[in-house]
Order: C-alpha cells, then structure tokens, then sequence
C-alpha cells in the first residue's frame, strides 16, 4: 500500500508544483480546487502516518501563506532522526519528499526528491517513546550504506528534521485526533 500512497504523492506533486510557484494549471484553478489539491496531499500523509504506526502519535501543524525562510548552513547541523517524546520539529515546507522519507517509504517513484532547504512557523510534535541511542546508530549505519548506493548529488541530504522545543507538560493524546484543522488562534496577555 505505501507504494500506492508514493504514486499518489508524485501525482500530487505533479498538479500542485512547487510550494512557492505552483503549476500553470493549479495557479489557475479555482480557490476551492487549490484547497482540495492541498488536502489531497494531507490524506496522503495521515494515511502513511496510520500505515507506520498507531501508536506513536504525531501532531502536525500548518499555516496558510506563511513566509518559508533559507535555513542556514549552521541550522542544517541540528537535523536528526532519533526522535524523542513531546519534542517539536521544523516541518517540511516544500513540495517533493525528503531523503529520509524516500528511504522509509521504499520510493522508486518520486521525482521531487528535496533535501530541507527552508523552514517555515510549520512544526510538528512528536508522541511516541523516545528512539534509544543503539537503534538510532544501526538505523543511521543502514541509511548512509543505503545512501552510498543512491545517485543523489545533494550537499546535504539534511536527514530528519530539526528540534526547536520540548514540551514540559505530558498531553493526553487520546483527544488529538478528533482535531483537523484551526480556523483560529487567539493570542490572550
């Protein structure tokens, strides 16, 4: 089933094109058409999500027109994979699928390969135990072997994501898939 979900993906990033450009055609579709295609790709997600795991929740978190900013050279030093409880992550921002992401879903398909280039106020939150140490170096030996036999001419493959918080208080997350979207946020002094 992933491999289907992949050749949804590059479906949906052939309509849609890049995040800061777009395709001709979805330019110049209706503002409903656009929202539908975006979601497309959000039901994508949530089902390679369930597919992965049911019990590590994730909290993904996006916004609407916000700027997407260059990450530096020195931000691209805190990418990682071994991802830890109540930790929030820069989310992807981009149109395409990342090195770690064509590793973990076995693509063949993809042609938007982009290591994380920018950031955005996207995040995402993770809930699932913590990776222990030892499981991080094998699956890290196993990714640069997969990546010596890969073509990719990226500079920095940028592996994982980047931590910027961590929760202090524990959250029930047995409430947080009955939320799909904000329509709103009020910020009180």
């Amino acid at each position: 089933m992933q491999q289907d979900l992949n050749y949804l993906h590059k479906f949906f990033e052939d309509l849609r094109g890049e995040a800061t450009i777009g395709t001709e055609w979805f330019n110049n579709s209706p503002k409903k058409i656009q929202k539908c295609v975006e979601r497309f790709n959000i039901l994508i997600h949530q089902l390679e999500a369930e597919l992965r795991t049911t019990n590590h929740p994730t909290v993904v978190v996006t916004f609407k027109d916000r700027p997407i900013i260059n990450l530096t050279q020195e931000d691209m030093k805190h990418f990682t994979f071994q991802w830890t409880h109540g930790t929030v992550y820069i989310n992807y921002c981009q149109v395409g699928k990342t090195v770690l992401d064509i590793f973990k879903d076995n693509d063949s398909v993809a042609k938007g390969i982009r290591p994380q280039e920018f950031y955005s106020a996207d995040f995402m939150v993770k809930f699932g135990p913590a990776i222990p140490y030892p499981m991080y170096l094998l699956r890290k030996i196993y990714i640069n072997l997969w990546l010596k036999l890969q073509s990719f001419k990226f500079k920095n493959p940028n592996l994982g994501m980047i931590p910027v918080a961590d929760l202090v208080e524990d959250i029930d997350t047995t409430d947080l898939k009955k939320y799909n979207e904000v329509k709103g946020v009020q910020c009180i002094k």
